[in-house]
C-alpha cells in the first residue's frame, strides 16, 4: 500500500515514487483513507487465529 505520490519539492522520486517503482506487489495507492479502508478490509476478510 503506498500513498499517492505528491509534487516532490526536490523534483526527485520521493518515497511513494520509490515504493511504486520497487519490484514487488502494490495492492493500494491512495491518500491516508484509501489506504486505511483498505487495512480494515483485509483484516476482515481473513480469518482470525485468536491468539
Amino acid at each position: 500500500m503506498v500513498i499517492t505520490p505528491g509534487k516532490s519539492l526536490s523534483g526527485m522520486p520521493g518515497m511513494p515514487e520509490n515504493a511504486i517503482s520497487y519490484d514487488g506487489p502494490v495492492d493500494v495507492i491512495g491518500d491516508i483513507q484509501m489506504i486505511a479502508r483498505a487495512v480494515e478490509n483485509t483484516i476482515s476478510d481473513g480469518s482470525s487465529s485468536g491468539g
